[in-house]
């Protein structure tokens, strides 16, 4: 998760890379499968209908609730939530996928995208409008939890 392009002229920098920017660098660069970047979700807000609609007793509600209450905000960037719904769901109609170049990783966690030939890396770009993302997104996680057979 991370890769927020096209980029500027400036170096980019994330939060994931920057954690471990060797062990990052070394994953991307060498890694020989394929890599999707995943680095959307800075303007994708959810949180304030699972607060205003989430039952009591459904614990995804419960974490925004108490997250909020500490923060002292009523929405929060979707990042985490974007991975695991393009990990879930793939493109779908939510997304499409960059194709056109690669990531250049450096070792401090610095990263680029370089437009050129299809290679093994790839990004996400948005297929619809944030705010309809977000509403996708909340309504996954407002439905109540499967029960398991046993």
């Amino acid at each position: 998760m991370g890769g927020r392009w096209p980029n500027s002229p400036k170096k980019e920098g994330e939060y994931n890379f920057h954690m471990d920017g060797a062990a990052a660098h070394r994953v991307i660069s060498d890694w020989p499968g394929k890599i999707m970047f995943t680095g959307l979700g800075r303007d994708v807000m959810t949180g304030a209908r699972l607060v205003a609609e989430g039952p009591k007793n459904n614990p995804v509600p419960a974490f925004y609730r108490n997250f909020f209450k500490g923060h002292k905000v009523s929405e929060r960037s979707s990042w985490d939530l974007i991975a695991v719904l393009y990990a879930v769901r793939g493109l779908s109609n939510y997304f499409t996928a960059v194709t056109d170049g690669k990531s250049i990783s450096q070792k401090d966690g610095g990263n680029t995208w370089i437009p050129g030939p299809t290679s093994n890396h790839s990004y996400l770009a948005y297929k619809m409008p944030q705010t309809a993302l977000a509403a996708v997104i909340e309504d996954l996680l407002l439905r109540a939890p499967h029960k398991i057979a046993r």
